[in-house]
């Protein structure tokens, strides 16, 4: 009985508060419907300085990381460029790419992909 109540109220029952004594249902399929707008991909760029370690640290996901860039970089200006699934750092002295990270929002510590692994592989 609630479902014919339901159908009834809804579908043949005029409502005296929408235009021209319309029923629920034709004023609701009546109006446009919110929908999501095209996404565009995550981009932004930041400037930054290497620490003392060769390190680099990075919101992403409301959380924070640490991007491995080597020692040997440490101190410089850099460029990090933040892509939906890429982060790379480029020198702002020589304008040469300094570190390449893919992005895994599971890890704390992203390892420069650019450089051996060394003693630490995959």
């Amino acid at each position: 009985m609630l479902d014919t109540f339901a159908v009834i109220y809804n579908t043949r029952r005029p409502h005296r508060a929408h235009n021209r004594r319309a029923t629920p249902e034709s004023a609701y399929l009546a109006l446009p419907k919110a929908a999501p707008t095209q996404a565009t991909p995550h981009f932004r760029i930041r400037h930054d300085t290497v620490d003392q370690f060769g390190k680099l640290t990075l919101r992403h996901g409301s959380r924070l990381h640490h991007l491995g860039v080597g020692r040997r970089h440490a101190a410089p200006p850099v460029l990090i460029l933040v892509s939906a699934q890429t982060v790379t750092v480029i020198s702002k002295t020589g304008y040469h790419l300094i570190a390449s990270h893919t992005i895994d929002p599971d890890r704390n510590y992203w390892r420069n992909q650019q450089k051996h692994p060394g003693r630490w592989p995959g």
